[in-house]
């Protein structure tokens, strides 16, 4: 039997993931800054800093919105992670796969990091 999620668990879910995926997009951006030959570097690198505490502070809301829920989400290793992500559920007692597209995630990512820019973090980005 197949139940579907509400739009709160689903909200939560895909929150999740793409705090967890614009985490490693920042951590890996902020690489580049540093070593890219700024005039000014630290800017860049403590905006940087600033957008991971505000991610931070949406997984540490998401995780608690988790347990309140009785939600648990994890990642399942594909075989090639270029056709897609895949994660698993457990909400209610019910258990599902999502699996997300490469060009789907990357576009989700990119607005969850806008959303941090331009709306202070406060928005959820679902």
């Amino acid at each position: 039997m197949n139940v579907l999620m509400t739009d709160y668990e689903k909200e939560i879910l895909y929150g999740y993931i793409n705090g967890i995926w614009a985490k490693q997009v920042l951590e890996r951006d902020k690489e580049k800054i540093t070593k890219a030959k700024f005039k000014y570097p630290e800017i860049y690198e403590e905006w940087i800093s600033e957008l991971e505490r505000k991610n931070g502070e949406h997984l540490h809301q998401t995780r608690n919105q988790m347990k309140m829920a009785e939600m648990k989400i994890w990642e399942i290793r594909t075989e090639d992670p270029k056709k897609g992500i895949k994660y698993g559920c457990s909400y209610r007692g019910y258990h599902s796969d999502h699996h997300m597209m490469p060009r789907v995630l990357r576009k989700n990512v990119e607005n969850h990091i806008r959303m941090l820019v331009f709306n202070d973090g406060r928005r959820k980005s679902f």
